[in-house]
């Protein structure tokens, strides 16, 4: 996510609302949660919808490693003042269009508010829209995650990106592992929560932002029965930052566990990682 956008914007908002005035306005109309897995392409997706300025402000409201700080920013008493203020605080009001609150939240980020969004009446009401972001290639996305925590680099965006990405990192099969099954679990939990609630997202991979960025961002607008005449002439700041090395340790970690990750897609999103793990090792 970037970061540092919405340490900015909130920063804004201090300067300018606390809680008591910000719970004065309307809350939006309109609500939308992007649920993503890790290295999903959930930044460079949120950039795009805030740059059509009719989607709102689709951060990481929910991030446990932001919430803290925006609490005592809006003079929050607890979760469920943080949430309508934030709901108010992120929603864009463009002339002619209904006020829109969207966040992305990974399935672990939902877990932690489940319980104050139900209480807030956020999950299941007619105006609430869901988006399933997620990953075809699952060792590709592993590796990209394996590395992203190895080099502590996860977008382009990074400050000094570059130097930091040069670092060598060392092929480990373990830890690999450790986090394609933790993406897995992820898959898992937002797969069974949409099961549970006959919820039907708009679905959308990595691949197809990637590749059709302006067509999946329209998907997403007329989805949210949002204008789709927008035109596309901003460019993401966001770029790939895989590297051969990448692209090679992939292949090798293929090679080596070939039987294993067939077994993996066969039953991503269907067994949780216990199941897995008991067919595969």
């Amino acid at each position: 996510m970037n970061d540092n956008f919405q340490l900015n914007t909130v920063k804004q908002a201090e300067e300018v609302l606390k809680v008591e005035e910000i719970l004065k306005t309307s809350p939006p109309l309109l609500y939308y949660f992007i649920c993503f897995t890790p290295r999903s392409g959930s930044s460079w997706l949120t950039e795009m919808l805030i740059k059509t300025d009719i989607a709102g402000l689709p951060e990481e409201w929910f991030n446990p490693d932001f919430i803290d700080e925006n609490l005592k920013r809006f003079s929050c008493k607890n979760m469920n003042e943080y949430i309508q203020s934030i709901i108010r605080f992120a929603s864009s009001k463009p002339d002619n269009s209904p006020s829109v609150f969207g966040a992305e939240m990974s399935f672990f980020q939902f877990q932690l508010v489940e319980k104050f969004l139900q209480e807030e009446n956020l999950l299941f009401s007619q105006n609430i829209n869901y988006i399933y972001l997620y990953r075809l290639n699952l060792v590709s996305q592993a590796m990209s995650l394996y590395k992203a925590v190895e080099t502590q680099v996860y977008h382009s965006t990074d400050q000094n990106f570059q130097d930091k990405y040069d670092l060598d990192f060392i092929y480990n099969e373990e830890g690999v592992w450790e986090w394609l099954l933790h993406i897995l679990e992820q898959e898992f939990g937002w797969k069974q929560f949409f099961k549970k609630h006959k919820i039907e997202p708009l679905i959308i991979t990595y691949e197809e932002i990637w590749s059709e960025t302006a067509l999946q961002v329209t998907r997403i607008l007329q989805y949210l029965n949002l204008s789709e005449n927008i035109s596309f002439d901003f460019e993401s700041q966001h770029r790939k930052i895989s590297s051969k090395k990448d692209l090679d340790f992939a292949i090798k970690f293929t090679k080596e566990n070939f039987n294993k990750i067939q077994i993996c897609y066969k039953y991503r999103g269907e067994k949780n990682n216990e199941e897995i793990r008991k067919l595969i090792f």
